[in-house]
């Protein structure tokens, strides 16, 4: 069994998901200055790779001859998953134009617009106060047109 595990191609195989990891890195710091969103396909590879990794890890942790692969194998892990940390953070501060994206999901991240976290500051504030239009975030450009709002009030004056 120890040499089953302990292969060249094993070998190869966590030394280049190492190496890919610190590549993810970089290719996501460029995306950053490219996108006002966080990357959903990074998130949703590293989420992806960082279930498998585990399992891999512990199999590995689980034979004698194999813990130095391991090692290396759990730092991949760990490095990804503080990749994972860093992919979900929204990227509001660091925008140049940040008039451009007022709109809170205009910067949420992939699992940000699944669970409808932007919501919370929203909901925590109608929780403490009433809510007001004032107090509503601003609607997207691409998500309300001309007309459509021309023939919104164009109702709403009618039913008045």
């Amino acid at each position: 069994m120890p040499d089953t595990v302990k292969t060249r191609a094993a070998i190869a195989c966590v030394v280049v998901d190492l190496i890919a990891t610190f590549m993810l890195a970089l290719v996501s710091y460029f995306e950053h200055y490219r996108n006002a969103r966080p990357s959903s396909t990074i998130g949703i590879y590293l989420t992806v790779s960082i279930v498998f990794n585990a399992a891999r890890v512990r199999t590995l942790f689980a034979t004698d001859d194999a813990r130095p692969l391991g090692i290396i194998l759990l730092i991949a892990t760990v490095i990804k998953s503080s990749l994972l940390v860093l992919e979900l953070k929204e990227k509001r501060e660091m925008l140049i134009a940040k008039e451009e994206f007022n709109a809170p999901e205009a910067t949420s991240g992939f699992f940000n617009r699944l669970v409808f976290w932007w919501l919370n500051p929203l909901l925590l504030r109608g929780y403490k106060t009433p809510l007001q239009e004032n107090s509503l975030f601003e609607v997207q450009p691409s998500l309300i047109g001309e007309q459509e709002l021309l023939a919104l009030y164009e109702k709403w004056e009618k039913c008045m």
